[in-house]
């Protein structure tokens, strides 16, 4: 789902739509399609089928963004088609190309360009459809992002769970951080992982930028861009990251933190 680069490398080249490689690279992450059919809410009768590609989304020459194809707009929602796509980039911790055992394998955070849920309803036939209502708010990338983690719990095993109950960090989700003013603040901004004081809870915060349909630059009217949290990342955080604190073979102690740091130093660097 997550489109991992660990497997294929991504498809970026300069079309907007990824070629149909399999064999070659990855076309796009498949959760962003889910994530992209969230956030356009209840379509009334409209459907609406939207597939992502891989892309740098730093890249301005081209520049890719999210569209909807033919930019068709259905004169009712019933019984109205849409179809779409999305431009995403997966992000990985640094080390994780050393293969230490230390950074997670799965992608610390999927960069997603989607189409803002506003923009979706319209095109779908509610021409009145609000920006406020729909998208200038701080919540669409967290209940996305919470989907992600109710995934991971009903794939993971029963050993897994139990340990993540009475020993695991678990995952909670705070209020999306936004709307950035512009895309590179948005980019450059990290899905933000943040232990309370006692390693009980972890809390994830999405950075977000929305714009409404009929924002003053044409070519970023509505959008709604989200740092999203894979169901892979969650299900691997789960399994081995939330133990690493109070499942190990010492309790966790604020005081032991120094010198676990400098053995991890350590270990890197023999």
């Amino acid at each position: 789902m997550e489109g991992s680069y660990n497997i294929r490398v991504p498809c970026y080249n300069i079309s907007t739509i990824n070629p149909d490689w399999p064999n070659q690279c990855e076309r796009g992450n498949k959760w962003v399609d889910q994530a992209q059919l969230m956030m356009a809410g209840d379509l009334g009768g409209a459907t609406y089928d939207s597939f992502n590609n891989f892309h740098r989304v730093y890249s301005v020459l081209p520049h890719h963004l999210p569209q909807i194809k033919d930019e068709k707009v259905c004169k009712t929602n019933k019984d109205c088609h849409l179809e779409g796509w999305t431009v995403a980039e997966n992000y990985y911790e640094r080390l994780e190309a050393l293969d230490t055992g230390f950074a997670a394998t799965s992608a610390l955070e999927t960069k997603a360009k989607m189409l803002s849920r506003q923009v979706l309803q319209i095109h779908a036939g509610n021409a009145s459809a609000s920006f406020h209502e729909n998208d200038e708010n701080k919540h669409m990338c967290k209940d996305i992002n919470k989907k992600a983690l109710e995934w991971a719990l009903s794939k993971a095993p029963a050993v897994a769970i139990d340990d993540y109950n009475k020993y695991g960090k678990k995952l909670v989700f705070g209020d999306d951080n936004g709307s950035m003013d512009i895309g590179p603040t948005w980019i450059w901004t990290y899905l933000s992982y943040k232990d309370n004081a006692d390693k009980t809870e972890t809390t994830i915060i999405a950075p977000y930028m929305s714009t409404p349909a009929d924002y003053w630059e044409p070519q970023v009217r509505g959008f709604h861009y989200c740092k999203l949290l894979n169901p892979s990342r969650a299900l691997e955080w789960i399994l081995i990251d939330s133990q690493s604190d109070r499942n190990a073979r010492t309790p966790y102690s604020p005081k032991a933190e120094v010198p676990r740091k400098a053995a991890v130093k350590l270990n890197l660097i023999q």
